[in-house]
């Protein structure tokens, strides 16, 4: 027998969501921390690779300001890490050429330790 998928009434359950909303422990970050610092670190990378932007990073604001989340902020954040994710890949889809030599931004050029 199939199992009844869950109305859209329902909040969805995912394994592990009550460890994610909760900090480990007063020194360590919870998983929504670290989630969060991966759709920042995206975000990032996005805009080093596509704008010409000069900017400073707080690196470490996340891990001073996310400890524990509610459900709905842990929803929240998993649904911009994949948007997040999205957006760099389909933007990243569209270079044709991976090379030392690819501009980066209007003026930036990226320079590889290989090739």
């Amino acid at each position: 027998m199939e199992p009844t998928p869950p109305s859209s009434h329902e909040k969805q359950h995912y394994p592990g969501q009550e460890k994610a909303v909760d900090a480990i422990s007063p020194r360590c970050a919870s998983l929504a921390a670290q989630v969060k610092y991966i759709t920042f670190y995206l975000n990032l990378s996005d805009r080093y690779m596509f704008t010409n932007d000069d900017f400073r990073v707080d690196w470490g604001e996340v891990w001073r300001t996310t400890r524990k989340v509610t459900p709905e902020e842990w929803d929240a954040l998993r649904a911009e890490l994949k948007a997040t994710y999205q957006h760099l890949q389909q933007r990243m889809s569209t270079i044709e050429v991976w090379d030392n030599n690819r501009p980066l931004g209007p003026d930036r050029t990226l320079s590889l330790p290989f090739g």
